[in-house]
């Protein structure tokens, strides 16, 4: 099975919210080699800022810890940015947008809780629900 991550499921593994152990476990089987996961530059970018707004130094180490791990960055291209289009016209932010379209692109389940989600004809994990 492959995942691509969603902001709102790093907040809430960091932050140990609601569903941060079912998290957990899907970032254990993608270390042990049993799932393949995937990260957006743009899902990056909003973590950076979220933290960054209350300490640059939690920032770094956060991002760092997400370039260590065996997670794959989604390459934004032509392509991926005009499927995402058609997910933005469902009135969705550009960054669900774009990890709809790089779920499609890669096969893999979205991790996330978010209601924009569930406009997109997309699989969706929603960490906070057993």
């Amino acid at each position: 099975m492959n995942y691509i991550f969603d902001t709102t499921a790093f907040v809430a593994f960091f932050s140990n919210e609601k569903g941060a152990e079912k998290i957990a476990k899907l970032f254990a089987k993608i270390e042990e080699k049993k799932a393949e996961g995937y990260i957006s530059p743009i899902t990056l970018t909003e973590l950076y800022y979220l933290y960054a707004k209350k300490d640059v130094s939690l920032a770094n180490e956060r991002i760092e810890a997400i370039l260590l791990s065996r997670l794959k960055l989604v390459k934004i291209d032509a392509e991926l940015t005009l499927r995402a289009e058609k997910y933005k016209n469902l009135q969705v932010p550009l960054a669900n947008a774009l990890v709809a379209a790089a779920s499609k692109e890669y096969e893999a389940m979205i991790v996330g809780h978010d209601s924009g989600f569930e406009k997109m004809d997309v699989e969706l994990l929603d960490y906070e629900t057993e």
